[in-house]
C-alpha cells in the first residue's frame, strides 16, 4: 500500500505540473511555459505557440509593409490597390490613381 500511495502522490504531482495550452490544445509540462506565462495561469499559451504566433504576426506585418508605396505627388503611403497596373510596373516614381486623375483634370 505504501507503493500505491507513493505512486498516487507521484501521479497527482505530475498531473498538477501539466497545463493545457489553449492554442495547440495539448497538455504540456510547466517547463514548456515561460515564467511570465506560468504566472498568467490557464489562459497562457506554451512557448512554442507564442513563438509561432509572434512569427505569424511579423510575417503579416512585413507583408502589409511591402504592399505600401509612397505616392510622390501627395506624399502619402498607400496600398498597391491605389495604383493602376501600369503605375505598379513603373515602380516608386508612379503616382496613385487619385493623383493621376487630379493631374489629368488640371491639364
Amino acid at each position: 500500500t505504501n507503493l500505491q500511495r507513493e505512486a498516487m502522490v507521484a501521479l497527482k504531482k505530475s498531473l498538477e505540473e501539466l497545463r493545457l495550452c489553449p492554442t495547440c490544445n495539448v497538455a504540456k509540462t510547466l517547463e514548456c511555459y515561460s515564467k511570465k506565462q506560468r504566472k498568467l495561469g490557464e489562459a497562457a499559451s506554451c512557448k512554442e505557440c507564442v513563438t509561432n504566433l509572434q512569427r505569424e504576426a511579423m510575417v503579416a506585418l512585413k507583408k502589409s509593409l511591402e504592399e505600401l508605396r509612397l505616392c510622390p505627388t501627395c506624399n502619402v503611403a498607400k496600398t498597391l490597390e491605389c495604383y493602376s497596373k501600369k503605375q505598379r510596373k513603373l515602380g516608386e516614381a508612379a503616382s496613385c490613381k487619385e493623383c493621376v486623375t487630379n493631374l489629368q483634370r488640371e491639364a
